[in-house]
């Protein structure tokens, strides 16, 4: 029978073309649980149609934001297992702490957040395979 358990000792290094000259990221896949999980952040309460709310609108964006910050703090923390990246000389910085990525440089953070979201992707692999 297959053995089908998630490797969690199976990570990828990435070097960071945004920070130079040798910062880099070594990132794991998700178990599907974590899958699970993240999805579970992404799903809103919504009240359509009830309500004498004037700006809903804003509502919902408000917990679209909330929703994303949440979603990529969870990523950042479960999928970063290690890394050479320092907020200031000498003191690394801690992706399991939600409050740094207020910190990290955007460019740094969009180029980590792209990489876990392909290492992520298995759209592409299963269509491939159906």
């Amino acid at each position: 029978m297959p053995v089908v358990a998630a490797n969690l000792d199976e990570t990828e290094k990435f070097d960071l073309e945004t920070a130079k000259p040798d910062g880099y990221v070594v990132l794991r896949r998700f178990t599907y649980g974590e899958i699970i999980k993240r999805r579970s952040l992404t799903k809103m309460s919504m009240n359509i149609g009830q309500g004498k709310n004037k700006d809903k609108n804003k509502d919902l964006q408000g917990e679209m934001a909330l929703a994303s910050t949440d979603i990529n703090a969870y990523d950042f923390a479960n999928a970063i297992v290690s890394h050479n990246l320092e907020r200031a000389v000498g003191v690394p910085y801690n992706f399991k702490n939600p409050v740094e990525l207020q910190y990290l440089d955007p460019r740094v953070g969009e180029e980590i957040e792209t990489l876990i979201s392909k290492m992520n992707d298995f759209t592409e692999e299963v269509g491939e395979r159906v």
